[in-house]
């Protein structure tokens, strides 16, 4: 009979199989080749790629990408959207490479990535949370103090923000009477799409041959996404033309339909006015931008709160910061509370580091590097593993430990870097970071100085879809404060 700890071990073996448990088998590659691996390829199609674990072999990769960083596109996606002109001027911006990707970032990056954005979004994204705030508090009151299923809370509240954010259009995510038909639509559609991803953009290329069930999957997601986002950027466009504003409440007083008050305050109208961008791209734009938003900031914001309910001293350290700055949840947060919370930022830093969203990013370089030792040719693909390093001894004390301390102060000189870059460096830095902090920040401040969050699930498991997302479900019970 085998014994229970060789079962053990035959089952980790097999998970990491899993085109879902990349991850896992990420931190078993570490385990046995050290700090870089060059792993060659002959079926089904030829290739090198090489995998660092090394934060200053990234940060010599990162120093050495040039002004326009290439990124691998995900081939399927840009053969779809080749396919259909009619809908889409360009494969994305997330797609696109040298001198175009370029030219698109001189435009977009002065709105997106401006240090005053805050200023813009917060009484937008006030507004909001608030909403969340008594969201959760709705459902808690469902099942006797306790939200079920924390993920699919954030998911209401990411793609709200992100909707009025983009679009100045409110979905009625978070109306206690139940979402609205497009929302329910939109979340399901981006968790399909990002599943097919995993599979077509990790596994073995089928697709590039026949139709296979993920691609149909894709095609599937992508048109249903399209379909509902392309009717609120046309809103969003007309009303700009139009230059009217309309607005319709729902029985229990959250804004619902086409438009708020503030024309500057949506993304897409302010874009729309930048001169060199034209609506049929900026509709993709604005699509993409609802997609990478949403699994993001939910998984963000839903590991965040799962490690403060598991971390009742740190989250009480947390709500000490929170009442001196703020005190009140209902006040408005504005940039000034911002800059006077860094325990709040700490805690984020280290969700991001135990659970890391997005575990690695994929660069090739246009020159030769040497990386451990080992020399890399031009044009070879090299994938940074932020979320291995960040789960290793060697870069962390006691990496298991939520410990938002690590990153205040004198500690935070001990940690390397280029070990943890949630959303990426320079030029092909995420567009949206300004923003997802800004959400983050706000929501997470906001529930702790009205809820004390208490963990019903100690066990928590990971998979990847093509980002790192809860398996299980997430469980906290909510007493106010």
């Amino acid at each position: 009979m085998i014994g229970t700890k060789l079962k053990q071990v035959i089952s980790q073996y097999f998970s990491r199989l899993s085109i879902f448990k990349l991850h896992e088998a990420l931190e078993a590659k570490h385990s046995r080749y050290g700090s870089i691996k060059i792993e060659k390829r002959y079926w089904p199609i030829k290739r090198t790629i090489v995998y660092v674990f090394n934060p200053a072999d990234i940060e010599k990769i990162l120093r050495a990408q040039g002004k326009c960083p290439y990124r691998p596109a995900n081939e399927f996606l840009v053969k779809y959207r080749k396919s259909r002109p009619d809908r889409y001027p360009t494969v994305g911006f997330s797609n696109l490479q040298g001198e175009d990707w370029f030219s698109q970032r001189l435009l977009i990056a002065p709105v997106l990535l401006s240090n005053s954005i805050a200023n813009v979004y917060t009484p937008q994204l006030n507004i909001i949370v608030n909403d969340f705030v008594n969201y959760l508090q709705h459902q808690s009151q469902q099942k006797d103090g306790i939200i079920e299923d924390l993920l699919k809370c954030t998911d209401q509240f990411a793609l709200e923000s992100i909707a009025l954010i983009s679009l100045n259009t409110r979905l009625g995510c978070l109306s206690t009477g139940g979402s609205s038909e497009d929302a329910k639509r939109l979340i399901a559609a981006d968790k399909s799409l990002f599943e097919a991803f995993q599979v077509l953009y990790h596994g073995i290329p089928w697709w590039k041959f026949w139709p296979t069930p993920s691609y149909r999957k894709f095609v599937s997601a992508e048109d249903e996404i399209y379909n509902i986002s392309s009717k609120y950027v046309d809103s969003a466009f007309d009303d700009l033309v139009s230059s009217k504003t309309l607005n319709s409440t729902d029985p229990d007083g959250t804004s619902l339909g086409k438009n708020q008050d503030d024309d500057s305050s949506s993304l897409m109208k302010t874009l729309l006015k930048t001169k060199g961008l034209e609506k049929a791209h900026l509709k993709t734009l604005a699509i993409d931008f609802m997609v990478g938003g949403v699994n993001t900031v939910s998984s963000s914001l839903c590991f965040l709160l799962y490690h403060l309910a598991q971390n009742p001293l740190h989250q009480e350290k947390l709500f000490s910061e929170l009442d001196k700055v703020i005190g009140d949840p209902n006040v408005d947060m504005n940039e000034k509370h911002l800059s006077q919370l860094p325990y709040l930022k700490a805690c984020l830093k280290e969700s991001f580091r135990l659970t890391t969203v997005i575990p690695n990013l994929v660069r090739v370089l246009p020159e030769p590097i040497t990386l451990s030792g080992q020399t890399i040719p031009a044009g070879v693909p090299i994938m940074l593993n932020f979320g291995v390093i960040c789960k290793h001894a060697d870069y962390f004390e006691n990496p298991e430990l939520f410990k938002p301390e690590r990153w205040i102060g004198e500690a935070r000189r001990s940690i390397h870097p280029f070990s943890l870059l949630t959303f990426g460096l320079g030029n092909r830095m995420c567009a949206g970071r300004r923003i997802s902090e800004i959400e983050l920040y706000l929501a997470a401040a906001k529930i702790i100085l009205k809820y004390r969050l208490i963990s019903k699930t100690p066990d928590l498991k990971l998979k990847q879809d093509f980002i790192i997302v809860p398996e299980n479900k997430i469980k906290v019970a909510l007493e106010i404060r």
